[in-house]
């Protein structure tokens, strides 16, 4: 298998890069690395299953694998695979509907996540996915679509299956901030506990353009007249907040990338803040509370500051 052969020769020499999040796992002293120990059961997977092709829970095992060390088509594919030898594994549809999710396939989600709502009362290999966590993809699915009034309804139903679900509250919440109800949004906010009713809140606030903003910042934040970063025109960031990992995220193996647009007022503010690609189960709002911290100095032009907008991105691995 050529893409195995490189993938495990980059580890070897040292070329395949591996960022950690925001709070790792206590690690001991050794000589292998959670990606070496990865990429030995991928070896280990591979041969088995050239022995046996239709050994489904491999395939779905080798998938996993392969999505942990970002690897995402030979991960899709494997796991593909899995559903295709297996129909009724549920889990390996739920997986499969998060890793389509990466390449913004969100019809080929929704269909991976459907199937596995449709087998989520069996387990197979001893594993299963709860109604809930199948409903709250659905829901996340529909979002990423733009489709926010489907979205909203199925996290509806994520509280028929989990009625003390405060999580699928949060991103009601967030479905009414997306439609421009922020006020809808922030009467959620204060019914939620800590820390769900804080992430929600500064991103209500962010959204907005902050007081006391010089007047030409707000006029071409509001026209979308603003000016975009260049190599040469960019703000120069001082400071970087570190993300941290959710245990519900952490939970259900999500990691990917946060991609925030954002404009760097002359006064040395962030406001007007826009998701350009988010992740569930909060680590978005670990993005956005991450990139409040951030500390920066303004862009210029002709020696004098102006305002700017740009992309800020937060990586979040689990190895």
């Amino acid at each position: 298998m050529k893409s195995l052969t490189h993938l495990f020769s980059l580890c070897c020499t040292g070329l395949l890069a591996v960022t950690l999040s925001g709070s790792p796992a206590n690690a001991t002293q050794s000589n292998d690395t959670p990606t070496d120990k990865i990429l030995a059961e991928i070896v280990d997977l591979s041969t088995k299953i050239s022995r046996n092709p239709d050994d489904a829970l491999s395939h779905f095992k080798l998938g996993y694998r392969y999505l942990l060390t970002d690897h995402w088509v030979e991960g899709i594919d494997a796991l593909e695979k899995a559903v295709r030898i297996k129909p009724d594994f549920a889990v390996a549809h739920y997986r499969l509907g998060w890793a389509y999710l990466h390449f913004n396939k969100g019809v080929d989600a929704l269909w991976a996540h459907e199937q596995a709502l449709a087998f989520a009362h069996l387990k197979s290999f001893e594993m299963g996915v709860t109604k809930a966590d199948v409903q709250y993809a659905i829901g996340w699915t529909y979002y990423t679509l733009g489709r926010l009034d489907e979205a909203r309804a199925a996290y509806q139903k994520v509280l028929q299956f989990e009625p003390w679900s405060q999580i699928a509250i949060y991103e009601i919440g967030r479905v009414h901030l997306a439609q421009g109800n922020r006020d809808e949004a922030l009467q959620i906010a204060g019914k939620l506990p800590s820390p769900l009713n804080e992430w929600l809140s500064k991103e209500v606030a962010l959204s907005s353009i902050p007081a006391g903003v010089e007047t030409s910042s707000l006029d071409q934040a509001n026209s979308g007249r603003f000016e975009p970063t260049t190599s040469t025109i960019k703000p120069v960031i001082h400071y970087k907040g570190k993300v941290k990992y959710t245990e519900d995220a952490r939970r259900n193996g999500i990691q990917g990338i946060v991609v925030l647009s954002v404009m760097f007022f002359a006064d040395g503010s962030l406001g007007s803040m826009r998701v350009v690609r988010g992740l569930p189960y909060g680590l978005t709002a670990q993005a956005i509370l991450a990139a409040d911290k951030i500390r920066f100095q303004p862009a210029q032009r002709d020696g004098k500051n102006i305002a700017v907008r740009g992309n800020l991105e937060f990586n979040f691995n689990l190895y």
